[in-house]
Protein backbone atom coordinates (compact mmCIF):
# COMPACT_ATOMS: atom_id res chain seq x y z
CA UNK A 1 0.00 0.00 0.00
CA UNK A 2 0.68 3.11 -0.75
CA UNK A 3 1.27 5.95 1.91
CA UNK A 4 -1.11 8.85 2.04
CA UNK A 5 0.00 12.06 0.57
CA UNK A 6 0.27 14.56 3.03
CA UNK A 7 -1.66 17.54 1.19
CA UNK A 8 -0.51 21.06 1.91
CA UNK A 9 -3.46 23.98 1.40
CA UNK A 10 -2.96 27.32 0.64
CA UNK A 11 -5.40 29.57 2.79
CA UNK A 12 -6.39 32.89 2.40
CA UNK A 13 -4.44 34.21 5.45
CA UNK A 14 -1.38 32.59 4.21
CA UNK A 15 -1.81 34.30 0.35
CA UNK A 16 -2.68 37.50 2.40
CA UNK A 17 0.16 37.31 5.14
CA UNK A 18 2.51 36.73 2.27
CA UNK A 19 1.29 39.29 0.13
CA UNK A 20 1.59 41.91 2.65
CA UNK A 21 5.29 41.34 3.78
CA UNK A 22 6.18 41.72 0.01
CA UNK A 23 4.26 45.38 0.00
CA UNK A 24 5.78 46.04 3.09
CA UNK A 25 9.32 45.18 2.23
CA UNK A 26 9.23 46.92 -1.02
CA UNK A 27 7.66 49.76 0.01
CA UNK A 28 10.81 50.02 2.56
CA UNK A 29 12.83 50.57 -0.20
CA UNK A 30 10.83 53.19 -1.93
CA UNK A 31 10.71 55.03 1.04
CA UNK A 32 14.28 55.52 1.05
CA UNK A 33 14.80 56.14 -2.46
CA UNK A 34 12.00 58.87 -1.79
CA UNK A 35 13.33 60.31 0.34
CA UNK A 36 17.52 60.81 -0.89
CA UNK A 37 15.29 62.49 -4.06
CA UNK A 38 13.09 64.81 -1.88
CA UNK A 39 15.87 65.63 0.08
CA UNK A 40 17.95 66.89 -2.64
CA UNK A 41 14.82 68.48 -4.70
CA UNK A 42 12.91 70.20 -1.55
CA UNK A 43 16.24 72.28 -0.46
CA UNK A 44 15.30 75.32 -2.27
CA UNK A 45 12.12 77.43 -1.73
CA UNK A 46 11.07 78.88 -5.42
CA UNK A 47 8.18 81.33 -6.56
CA UNK A 48 6.74 81.27 -10.26
CA UNK A 49 5.08 84.08 -11.68
CA UNK A 50 2.40 83.21 -14.25
CA UNK A 51 0.57 86.53 -14.22
CA UNK A 52 0.98 89.30 -16.36
CA UNK A 53 1.69 91.64 -13.80
CA UNK A 54 4.18 91.77 -10.83
CA UNK A 55 3.57 89.52 -7.78
CA UNK A 56 4.91 90.34 -4.04
CA UNK A 57 4.16 88.92 -0.75
CA UNK A 58 5.41 86.74 1.94
CA UNK A 59 7.25 83.74 1.62
CA UNK A 60 7.31 81.23 5.24
CA UNK A 61 8.96 77.95 5.71
CA UNK A 62 8.02 76.16 9.66
CA UNK A 63 9.93 73.29 10.25
CA UNK A 64 9.06 70.23 11.97
CA UNK A 65 9.39 71.58 15.41
CA UNK A 66 7.04 74.52 14.65
CA UNK A 67 9.97 76.83 14.40
CA UNK A 68 9.75 79.57 11.52
CA UNK A 69 13.31 78.36 9.34
CA UNK A 70 12.57 80.92 6.48
CA UNK A 71 10.59 84.68 6.31
CA UNK A 72 11.26 86.96 3.82
CA UNK A 73 9.00 89.00 1.57
CA UNK A 74 9.41 88.64 -2.65
CA UNK A 75 9.11 90.66 -5.32
CA UNK A 76 8.38 88.90 -8.51
CA UNK A 77 8.52 90.82 -12.07
CA UNK A 78 6.04 89.27 -14.62
CA UNK A 79 7.83 88.22 -18.13
CA UNK A 80 6.24 90.95 -19.61
CA UNK A 81 7.98 93.57 -17.61
CA UNK A 82 11.77 92.78 -18.47
CA UNK A 83 11.47 89.88 -20.35
CA UNK A 84 13.76 87.52 -18.12
CA UNK A 85 13.06 84.51 -16.05
CA UNK A 86 9.77 85.19 -13.38
CA UNK A 87 11.48 82.37 -11.41
CA UNK A 88 13.07 83.69 -7.44
CA UNK A 89 15.07 80.75 -5.97
CA UNK A 90 16.23 81.05 -2.46
CA UNK A 91 18.81 78.09 -1.79
CA UNK A 92 19.31 75.74 0.91
CA UNK A 93 16.60 76.63 2.79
Amino acid sequence: MCRPCKRTSITRRRVLATGGVAMLTSTVGCTRILNAVGERIFEDVNTLNQLGREVSGPVGVVGLSGETVFNTMFNALSTETDGDSNTITYADV
